[in-house]
């Protein structure tokens, strides 16, 4: 009687605590496909309730995804072809109202305003047909895979002292995914 009390409550405490454990960022994605020769992806993540909660009280994040594109080989290392990145930073300040997101690709930089934080979080979280490269260039019966990760920034550490202190994390969590394998010629 007493061991299946014991038992039972082990199970019991576990199941509480595994309940109570955040849900972990995750990536969704990447799925790959091809439009006027050149190479799209489509990827995107889901926030764990902490950031959420930060985001919604105020503390700006910095999210930068990268999306690599890589040459599979047989009996060689993969090989990496190319990437892009996007950086994301979201700002939140509910008390006056305003939700800022501001999005860097390459040189080009967007200022984007929403209504409600929930949409800011839904629009810069998302990355529907993220050019990445132009077929021409690509060997058509290779196999290749796109690699899409994902990490927050803390804080911005100068080089000089991130070398002195390189114990000391810079980045709040680091994600990533990869697509399947697919030949040029078979994406569509």
């Amino acid at each position: 009687m007493l061991k299946r009390y014991i038992i039972s409550l082990i199970l019991s405490a576990t199941l509480l605590v595994a309940s109570a454990l955040p849900s972990h960022a995750e990536v969704y994605g990447p799925n790959v496909k091809t439009r006027n020769n050149t190479i799209l992806v489509s990827t995107g993540m889901n926030l764990d309730e902490k950031s959420i909660e930060e985001i919604n009280k105020g503390v700006s994040k910095d999210i930068v995804f990268y999306i690599d594109l890589f040459r599979q080989w047989r009996g060689w290392p993969d090989e990496f072809v190319l990437g892009v990145s996007v950086a994301q930073t979201l700002r939140c300040d509910p008390v006056k109202k305003e939700f800022i997101a501001v999005s860097k690709r390459g040189g080009n930089e967007v200022t984007k305003r929403f209504e409600t934080c929930d949409q800011l979080i839904s629009w810069t979280m998302s990355l529907p047909d993220e050019k990445i490269a132009n077929m021409a260039g690509l060997d058509p019966e290779a196999r290749y895979y796109v690699v899409t990760t994902v990490e927050s920034r803390i804080r911005r550490i100068p080089k000089f002292i991130k070398r002195v202190l390189f114990f000391i994390p810079d980045t709040e969590f680091r994600v990533e995914a990869e697509s399947k394998v697919f030949v040029l010629g078979e994406v569509k």
